[in-house]
């Protein structure tokens, strides 16, 4: 895999994350005293997203770089067969919201997504 399929993965995941909790474009930049814009072209892989951008993105999110990483890489796994994971968290997110119905996962794709994710984040911390 090219290095910048992976950063779009991340930036990806980054973006689920940000709907998940129900923020926007806008408050993030400014916790990262970026730009609007400048945020949105990391957020759809333009840009590459640095370590240290990486970390401070984390930390707006309230989540670890780890669980970024373990995302991106479960969707690496389950976009051939799934939908992928980082999909499956702005659909719940919508839900959420209101904005949509229902997600539609079986129990054997839910439970392949949580042993990946649980896969990775075991093998990142161990590092």
């Amino acid at each position: 895999m090219k290095h910048s399929d992976y950063n779009t993965r991340i930036a990806v995941t980054i973006k689920a994350m940000r709907k998940l909790r129900c923020l926007s474009q806008n408050e993030v930049a400014d916790s990262l005293f970026m730009d609007r814009s400048a945020y949105a072209k990391l957020e759809k892989g333009f840009t590459r997203i640095h370590v240290d951008c990486l970390k401070s993105i984390s930390g707006i999110l309230n989540t670890s770089v780890y669980q970024i990483h373990a995302i991106a890489e479960a969707d690496i796994l389950i976009n051939f067969k799934f939908t992928p994971l980082s999909v499956i968290l702005i659909k719940y997110t919508l839900l959420l919201e209101g904005k949509a119905e229902s997600i539609q996962l079986n129990p054997h794709e839910l439970e392949f997504i949580f042993s990946k994710i649980k896969s990775y984040y075991e093998i990142l911390k161990s590092t």
